[in-house]
């Protein structure tokens, strides 16, 4: 157990084995190590390829977030015109022929 310094060079103060032998919670349990995660699992030590998969596991939301977008963009239909327009309208690829006043509407606003 050290403690760092502010600017994080070099420990003030290093524990005496026999206090770093108390502290900790004892050992490590065994885990499987076949689970993988982002960030490391059970005892998050950092692993050397954690920026890595963080920006991994960041692209695959963004794509399925994406392509559930733009399925949206796709399907989207309004059997009855809103009272007043709604953002989605904006980039709905039916607003207009489904509600064919939306222009004067926006413009309006």
């Amino acid at each position: 157990i050290l403690l760092w310094c502010t600017a994080g060079a070099r420990p003030l103060v290093a524990a005496p084995a026999a206090l770093r032998s108390v502290m900790g919670g004892g050992p490590q349990i065994p885990y499987p190590k076949w689970v993988w995660t982002p960030v490391g699992g059970w005892y998050n030590n950092y692993p050397k390829n954690y920026q890595r998969n963080g920006l991994i596991m960041a692209a695959g939301w963004f794509a399925a977030v994406t392509a559930i977008f733009q399925l949206s963009i796709r399907c989207e239909r309004r059997a009855v015109a809103p009272h007043r327009p709604i953002p989605s309208q904006r980039w709905c690829k039916y607003a207009h022929v489904d509600d064919p006043t939306l222009k004067a509407r926006w413009d309006a606003m």
